[in-house]
């Protein structure tokens, strides 16, 4: 089988993970006049608009905005009037902003880190060669990429960040594949960030490492030099990550998400469904979160049962999307429903309506040259116990929608819904509905 490439995946960066604890190369590389940083405002990239084109097959109209360290560097300072030095951002083990966690108590220091924005190192750009630990940054390692949430800053930093760009809803952006990668990447690791501002072990503020990719809880600084916790150094337990063990709330959380293209018994068809708050006519595969104890099979059997009252035979992987709203792993699965299904939505009660639509009617929903549409009789003729007097096929009409039309509509090609459902419909004689990709797809 083929590898299905979808957006939000397959960047270039190198992450160069072992290097996120080296505070000479993290220095070196934050100040560097090939450091480029990508902006972000309440989770939104500041980007710059660009004439629209297709690339890869679909349409990129935005780029990504990227600041150099000077500038950056200039509005980290408080008075915005000097360049804030490299040390005061990172110390040597990769700690951030150490100034301000050593010079403060407990009671003080989460007010003060939280008007310290979140720096994300991302990696570097066209790198020919591999860096030593502990070893400063060198022409041959390429161009270090870092993110930065301005969102603290902003007030003071407003005209001078609106002059590179404008900041802008990530699934309205369009980028294009390899800067939709790098945003994915550092929007998911800024809201982990943000989301996680107290240990969950022990319940003190936590301190980003590992430039950005670690949270350390404060009850360790007494231990490293820093300030210790005043009181609750002495009244508090001592927290478990003080060990050498590893705690995975330490690290970047990413949940995985089973999503499934499941298909009638001959294959002819394919089972969307909808949430009520969802636009009128949108469909989607049927997904859901996967449960402690359970394979992607499992889950895809489970979840199409609960929503829909479907059984599920065969499950085959179909390929996987990062989804950063907020920190998801999207993984794609065809199956093949049992025989003679009966679609009932009444056990957990998550969706509206769902149904088997066939394959000629997704082919004209596929279709951007033509609008889908159907009354809602016609809609109903797709439920399984529906029984016509007259057959009548939907139509797929170029007119426009009415009040008496719903406009069918699936996914946009940036998700990985509709590459599932193209995927289907489009192959049918080398795609059978149980997973089998006949081609590599390089774009979306």
């Amino acid at each position: 089988m083929s590898e299905v490439r979808n957006y939000y995946s397959g960047g270039s960066t190198n992450r160069l993970s072992w290097m996120r604890q080296s505070g000479s190369f993290l220095g070196s590389a934050l100040s560097s006049p090939q450091a480029r940083y990508i902006l972000f405002h309440n989770l939104k990239p500041l980007v710059i608009d660009q004439p629209s084109e297709t690339i890869d097959g679909f349409p990129v109209s935005n780029k990504l905005s990227s600041l150099p360290w000077q500038e950056v560097a200039l509005m980290l300072s408080p008075t915005g009037s000097a360049i804030v030095d490299p040390g005061e951002v990172v110390d040597p083990s990769g700690t951030m902003w150490p100034k301000q966690l050593a010079s403060h108590s407990a009671n003080a220091r989460q007010p003060v880190l939280d008007q310290c924005p979140i720096i994300i190192f991302l990696g570097t750009d066209n790198s020919t060669e591999h860096p030593e630990v502990d070893k400063s940054l060198q022409p041959g390692h390429g161009s270090p990429v870092w993110a930065i949430d301005v969102t603290p800053i902003y007030e003071r930093n407003s005209k001078t960040l609106l002059q590179h760009g404008r900041f802008l809803d990530m699934k309205k952006a369009n980028l294009a594949l390899k800067e939709a990668n790098l945003a994915a990447q550092a929007r998911a690791l800024i809201d982990w960030n943000l989301r996680n501002k107290f240990c969950a072990a022990c319940g003190r503020p936590t301190y980003s490492a590992w430039a950005g990719w670690k949270l350390a809880c404060t009850s360790n600084l007494k231990k490293h030099g820093g300030a210790d916790d005043g009181d609750l150094a002495t009244t508090s337990p001592g927290c478990v990550t003080n060990s050498f063990s590893i705690q995975n709330f330490c690290f970047p959380r990413t949940d995985p998400v089973c999503i499934m293209g499941i298909t009638n018994s001959t294959g002819d068809s394919i089972l969307l469904g909808r949430k009520s708050v969802w636009p009128p006519g949108f469909y989607s595969c049927l997904a859901g979160f996967i449960e402690p104890g359970e394979s992607i099979e499992d889950c895809c059997r489970r979840e199409v049962l609960e929503e829909a009252g479907v059984e599920v035979n065969s499950v085959t992987y179909h390929s996987s999307q990062p989804w950063p709203f907020p920190g998801s792993l999207m993984i794609g699965v065809m199956g093949r429903a049992a025989e003679n299904p009966h679609i009932r939505l009444d056990l957990d009660k998550e969706l509206e309506d769902a149904k088997f639509f066939p394959r000629s009617l997704i082919l004209g929903v596929l279709d951007s040259s033509k609008k889908t549409e159907l009354t809602e009789d016609e809609l109903r003729r797709f439920d399984d116990n529906y029984k016509p007097s007259v057959t009548v096929d939907p139509v797929v009409t170029a007119q426009t929608s009415s009040s008496s039309k719903i406009h069918l509509t699936i996914p946009p090609p940036t998700a990985i819904a509709h590459q599932i459902i193209r995927s289907w419909a489009m192959n049918d004689d080398q795609n059978d509905g149980r997973g089998k990709i006949c081609e590599r797809r390089s774009n979306y």
